[in-house]
């Protein structure tokens, strides 16, 4: 019989005095004739009644002296009584349930794996579930179950105790030699003001005591199709690390982009991206890639604003937050009103004839692979945080183009980024139990464009 989107009814009629004999059931989708049954007991006898199901049925419910979902029923007999069991098809097979799931006793039940997971009715085992199931030096992501590098963070640079200095950690995506990813850093870190680095630009060049340096491979880090990391894949690197900024320095080539701190000077991230320099070629790359990661290290570190502009991008919705970007001139005057005058900074803008502020066209087409956009605006033309109407300090700096040669920060930003490292200094590390730490993980992160 076809039992797709059919309901079978088994009716049982209980009275007194009458020998046993059967009666008739129907089949609710066809009418067609099923067996029931008639049964004789004494007065006030309790009768327990079984719904049992055929292979390829399921017990659906009791109606009648009978209700409820349980397949045994109590009918206490004082008086004639009926009973309709309701049934409705199961499965007979795997291939009628989905495939995570078994046929089992006519009922699609779940799959349980206990190191696997469920595909084609059956469990597939992973990789691994512990670091027992990896070689050495191996380690096994729980979130992916798949055997990785073992995160050890080593020394590149350390000034002191981590609870009183800022600690950057360096994760190699795709590097797998230590020896190697050692000498890039050497170049980016820059302590003898050489390349361009990190620590050739102030105010980090005047305080390099307050930074601890630390490094981990990341041979097998996660991206997507497009090149970009997977940021949340940055905790298993970096989680036995010392850690107040992490910086994810990156073979592939994708546009480089940072998430504010969370907490002070702590919390943030940056991905740079070696092969985004390198578009210009390598000596581009080799002179540039310090001033790339002085500009992401503004993000995460110091939360200042990029100061170009993007269109049809919209402005950023915390702009009240950002210390070198301002939406109006009032705003503008109280965050660096006392500074204009001092190298060059002012109230500049995209938009010509804003009363008080300074209409600034950059004087050269800053992106030749771009161009112009398409209102004729550059990138680098007046306002910040992506928008012309809004204001920005300078004409120029780290955080409109990192790789315009002869700016730094600008007084603005510096001022900023001092502040923030005012935190590591001697009168700071007399109370750092007021600091945070932030060796945690989950934490939350704002994302800046780049």
């Amino acid at each position: 019989m076809e039992k797709i989107n059919k309901i079978l009814i088994w009716i049982i009629v209980f009275v007194f005095a009458l020998p046993i004999a059967f009666a008739d059931a129907t089949d609710s989708a066809t009418g067609e004739p099923q067996s029931g049954c008639i049964a004789e007991y004494d007065v006030n006898k309790e009768v327990e009644v079984r719904a049992i199901p055929e292979d390829g049925w399921l017990f659906l419910k009791w109606s009648g002296a009978c209700e409820g979902y349980e397949e045994v029923c109590k009918v206490t007999m004082d008086k004639s009584k009926t009973v309709k069991a309701e049934f409705v098809p199961g499965c007979n097979d795997n291939s009628e349930c989905s495939s995570d799931q078994k046929c089992e006793d006519s009922k699609c039940v779940p799959l349980e794996c206990e190191c696997g997971y469920a595909a084609n009715h059956e469990c597939l085992k992973y990789e691994c579930c512990s670091k027992a199931d990896c070689g050495e030096g191996r380690a096994c992501d729980t979130s992916t179950h798949k055997c990785i590098s073992e995160s050890e963070c080593r020394e590149f640079s350390i000034k002191g105790d981590p609870a009183v200095k800022h600690d950057v950690v360096f994760v190699g995506d795709g590097f797998d030699d230590y020896k190697i990813f050692r000498q890039l850093l050497v170049y980016l870190v820059d302590y003898n003001g050489k390349y361009n680095g990190m620590m050739s630009i102030s105010p980090f060049k005047e305080n390099k005591d307050k930074f601890n340096f630390w490094m981990v491979l990341a041979p097998d880090y996660q991206h997507w199709d497009d090149g970009e990391p997977v940021n949340e894949d940055i905790e298993k690197f970096v989680k036995t690390c010392e850690r107040d900024t992490v910086v994810v320095v990156s073979r592939n080539t994708y546009r480089a982009y940072a998430f504010f701190p969370t907490s002070g000077s702590k919390g943030g991230r940056a991905y740079v991206s070696l092969g985004f320099a390198a578009i210009r070629g390598t000596d581009y790359a080799a002179e540039n890639s310090g001033r790339l990661l002085l500009h992401e290290f503004g993000h995460a570190f110091g939360g200042l604003s990029d100061e170009y502009i993007e269109y049809g991008k919209g402005t950023r919705k915390d702009i009240h937050l950002l210390p070198n970007c301002a939406k109006d001139l009032e705003t503008a005057k109280a965050k660096w009103g006392d500074l204009v005058g001092v190298e060059g900074v002012d109230f500049y803008t995209g938009i010509p004839d804003v009363p008080g502020t300074r209409y600034f066209k950059n004087p050269y087409v800053s992106i030749p692979e771009i161009g112009l956009f398409p209102d004729g605006s550059d990138p680098g033309d007046g306002g910040c945080a992506y928008e012309p109407k809004n204001i920005r300090p300078t004409t120029s700096s780290l955080m409109k183009n990192q790789f315009e040669p002869g700016y730094g920060f600008g007084p603005v930003n510096e001022r900023e980024l001092q502040r923030k490292l005012e935190e590591y200094s001697e009168q700071a590390t007399q109370n750092t139990d007021a600091i945070a730490s932030q060796g945690g993980r989950g934490r939350r992160f704002i994302e800046d464009a780049g």
